[in-house]
């Protein structure tokens, strides 16, 4: 018989644009995939690649009824698929499903931190409650003695090390989703009107006011620059955007919003500059390591999982997290340089080869899997 693969994910979409690689390989090498996650309109793609879907309810939020309902559910679809290996990704599934896990005799659960999230990034008593909160249920799920901890970054890696007992050969350090490097592949930067482009989620926390305010300090400034945003909202998140504020921002007329945008690598070639100005507690954006594999130079703060995209001043600049200001010196002083803006480029390209190939994060999971 097949060994069975079962990935338990928060949505469809995100499976596709961070997993699905990782997917196929395991297909390849022999083993039988099974996805546990949140439908939306993804599922005959996903079925079309030979994936079993098992639908559950939402897993975003921490609401205590939905939860209940999410555990139940979790709990029916690892009884019935019998896995060998499961395999959870963000956070929700990664407490929920860690935890169930432990109930049945699974030889490998591997448990992909691809960031902190909120909790561990916002201030505040509710913040703190959350964090202490989720501080217990991760020491729960990490200390299955058949579990396996991948992160992202090493601030991800010291802070839960703090709260729970993982040994070191239960826990590894892979950078990311990993990027296609023929996808994305370096290009020479446009002539014309220098383009600066961030591409997100229109969540508060990714930074999206502060660009605003940056495009607009730079253009008082007297520099000739385009600015935009690709992404949409996303109504599940309390920092989503709100309908009130992006009609305003649009209004302002001083960044483009391009909405969802199907080829990413396209708006690269099109871009001058790329800029993730985060503050949420990620793992490593997708959004930059492509940035860095199609050459561009990179903007982005000095925060976990962003910093680790770029080497400063060589493929790219740091500014301090909502500073807007900082992040307009930043702009002025690449768009007053092509030549440093296409070296960073350059350098970011070697650097992804090295660092985020799509190649290296597929086989370092497959041999994780066993």
């Amino acid at each position: 018989m097949k060994k069975r693969l079962l990935y338990i994910v928060n949505v469809d979409w995100f499976f596709i644009s961070h997993r699905i690689e990782i997917a196929r390989a395991a297909i390849n090498s022999g083993y039988e995939v099974h996805l546990a996650c949140e439908v939306t309109d993804k599922l005959d793609l996903i079925e079309d690649m030979g994936i079993f879907v098992h639908k559950t309810p939402s897993m975003r939020g921490f609401r205590i009824l939905s939860s209940i309902l999410l555990i139940s559910r979790i709990t029916n679809i690892i009884r019935s698929v019998r896995p060998d290996v499961i395999h959870c990704v963000t956070i929700k599934p990664i407490l929920i499903g860690g935890i169930v896990a432990r109930l049945f005799a699974v030889r490998k659960v591997v448990l992909a931190i691809s960031g902190l999230g909120s909790a561990f990034g916002s201030t505040g008593l509710i913040a703190s409650v959350r964090r202490v909160f989720a501080q217990y249920l991760y020491n729960i799920a990490t200390s299955n003695q058949n579990s396996y901890i991948i992160f992202q970054n090493k601030d991800d890696e010291e802070v839960v090390k703090r709260f729970t007992t993982i040994e070191d050969c239960r826990r590894t350090l892979i950078s990311g989703s990993g990027v296609n490097l023929q996808k994305f592949v370096a290009t020479p930067m446009p002539r014309g009107i220098p383009m600066i482009v961030l591409v997100s989620r229109l969540l508060l926390d990714k930074g999206l006011a502060e660009f605003v305010e940056a495009a607009q300090i730079v253009r008082a400034s007297g520099y000739t620059a385009q600015f935009a945003i690709a992404g949409t909202p996303d109504p599940s998140s309390p920092s989503s955007v709100s309908p009130v504020v992006l009609e305003k921002w649009q209004a302002e007329s001083s960044v483009r919003f391009l909405g969802h945008v199907g080829d990413v690598a396209e708006l690269y070639r099109r871009s001058t500059i790329v800029c993730l100005p985060s503050y949420y507690r990620e793992g490593v954006p997708l959004s930059l390591i492509e940035a860095a594999a199609a050459g561009r130079a990179i903007v982005t703060t000095n925060h976990p999982g962003c910093r680790d995209t770029i080497i400063p001043d060589k493929t790219g600049k740091l500014v301090p997290p909502k500073d807007p200001v900082a992040l307009a010196r930043a702009f002025c002083d690449l768009l007053e340089d092509r030549a440093l803006v296409a070296s960073m480029g350059r350098n970011a390209r070697a650097f992804a080869e090295q660092k985020f190939s799509l190649e290296r994060v597929v086989r370092e999971h497959l041999e994780i899997y066993g």
